[in-house]
């Protein structure tokens, strides 16, 4: 199945991330691939100090609204409209972020910062539209 997807990962994403997500979409949308689930896989994974940071979340949520739009335009018909529906989704997020944080104030550091996230999702939606594009993967963390 692999061979039949070009690439098979998209290299114009290397720094940005997403091309693993990009593949299965593809995987899944086109070949009828499925994705399983092991409830008893042990997975040990060594998260540098750098990444359990909040404004590591923050960047990583912003990367991920980046990724949906990138994976929507790489499989989009031309004339689909796929930029006026992440457009608006990436507006009622952040619209939805905002209006979480006001809570978020009484609620605690949590609460503002799953707020911050879901606005970060949002702006990075609206970024992809405008074809912006993030160089996350230029940042080795952990060394």
């Amino acid at each position: 199945m692999l061979k039949q997807v070009n690439g098979p990962f998209e290299e114009k994403l290397e720094l940005q991330g997403g091309e693993d997500t990009l593949l299965f979409t593809k995987l899944s949308i086109f070949f009828g691939a499925h994705m399983v689930w092991a409830n008893h896989a042990i997975v040990k994974e060594y998260i540098p100090s750098s990444r359990i940071k909040a404004s590591w979340l923050v960047k990583r949520r912003y990367r991920n609204g980046l990724t949906m739009g990138t994976i929507e335009s790489h499989l989009a018909e031309p004339l689909s409209g796929w930029r006026l529906v992440r457009l608006a989704k990436g507006i009622a997020n952040v619209i939805r972020g905002v209006l979480l944080l006001m809570p978020g104030v009484f609620s605690g550091r949590g609460a503002q910062i799953r707020a911050i996230c879901i606005l970060a999702v949002g702006a990075g939606s609206i970024a992809s539209v405008m074809k912006l594009k993030s160089n996350e993967y230029q940042i080795i963390h952990g060394q």
